[in-house]
């Protein structure tokens, strides 16, 4: 089948690029010709940047910028089959579905009203599609929940019916869905979880073996303690992979990987030290040490997607408000006990796969 992907690919932004490429592969090693809709739509990718890097907190982004912009392009020219023609506005994107089969709405947030002004945008919800093209969204995300229900709750009714299936990331999310609109949704993993493979992305960096790789949402006190204490321990180096210039007197060493050295990183760096959904995602899928230290003030609501994550694999203990000299014990420094990861991924797995071959019937 020919299937549309409409999704945040044209982000610099290393969960989003990571996401559309695994749901592409894995339509592609199903049997089925995925491409990427290029959907940009005013004003989006323009708030996504600036949400990025204004809750990194960090300075010099702009020359960050101007260095990872051009590693993102390369990977979407070299991995994602993005569509030829770029679409501005709804209607544009319409007449460019119109000879498909099926559109896949996701993953990431997509829903997320703060990413489109305050608005829903009617494209990432199906609407105007002919009803001879199957809708489904995909491991679709809100972001959060809190206040959904009463700004948006009727809209959300309405649109959702637009979709023939849906599934969502988060429990939240379905239990939202099902509120404003009785629907019940599936709730599958993101899609990086159900890809066999990255070994042919991964870019190495020689010479970062072995350190202790930060990466993070929000550089907090909590952060900088917990790689300090952990590079010092471990006789590793702190490597930074959302730091543009090095400050005087640090111990951490700034890098702008391209996407497949920051997935190199995180396999082979001796720990991993993060607040954000997809580096912790990508821990996991490698079977690493990592420790998240938790988000603070307001952005404190995005820990409930990765401490949901966690709780799900068995792995709560590896999320910690601080790191205290009292956690550097052996469990905290070596790799944690996966078998129940493992156990609920391969089932996870199953469910995305059985998802879309059953969406597609």
């Amino acid at each position: 089948m020919k299937i549309g992907v409409l999704t945040f690919h044209h982000a610099s932004n290393y969960g989003a690029v990571l996401q559309t490429y695994a749901t592409c592969s894995i339509l592609r090693r199903m049997g089925h010709q995925p491409f990427v809709l290029d959907y940009r739509p005013e004003g989006l990718y323009e708030h996504y940047f600036k949400m990025s890097w204004k809750r990194c907190g960090l300075l010099g982004q702009n020359f960050v910028n101007l260095r990872l912009n051009p590693k993102f392009r390369h990977f979407r020219e070299r991995w994602l089959p993005v569509s030829s023609q770029c679409c501005r506005s709804h209607l544009e994107l319409l007449k460019q579905v119109e000879e498909l089969d099926a559109v896949f709405y996701g993953s990431d947030q997509i829903w997320n009203p703060k990413l489109f002004g305050g608005h829903l945008d009617p494209a990432f919800w199906a609407s105007g599609i002919d009803s001879k093209i199957c809708k489904v969204s995909i491991s679709a995300s809100f972001g959060g929940t809190d206040g959904l229900a009463d700004s948006y709750g009727e809209q959300i009714a309405q649109l959702i019916q637009n979709f023939d299936v849906v599934s969502v990331r988060e429990q939240h999310a379905a239990d939202l869905i099902q509120q404003v609109s009785g629907l019940r949704a599936t709730v599958l993993l993101d899609p990086v979880f159900s890809l066999e493979s990255w070994e042919e992305v991964l870019e190495p960096m020689p010479g970062y073996e072995g350190c202790v790789f930060q990466f993070v949402l929000q550089q907090n006190q909590g952060v900088y303690d917990a790689s300090r204490m952990l590079a010092d321990r471990l006789d590793a180096r702190i490597v930074s992979g959302n730091s543009g210039f090095k400050k005087r007197g640090s111990a951490v060493i700034p890098v702008t990987p391209s996407v497949g050295q920051w997935l190199w990183l995180i396999k082979h760096a001796s720990h991993v030290v993060t607040n954000s959904f997809h580096a912790t995602a990508f821990s996991t899928i490698f079977g690493k040490p990592f420790t998240v230290v938790e988000l603070e003030g307001n952005m404190r609501p995005r820990n409930q997607r990765i401490s949901n994550l966690l709780e799900w694999g068995g792995l709560r203990e590896r999320m910690v408000p601080c790191l205290k000299d009292s956690d550097l014990n052996d469990q905290r420094l070596s790799a944690p006990d996966y078998s129940k990861f493992v156990c609920e991924l391969n089932q996870g797995k199953a469910r995305f796969h059985s998802f879309i071959e059953n969406s597609l019937q």
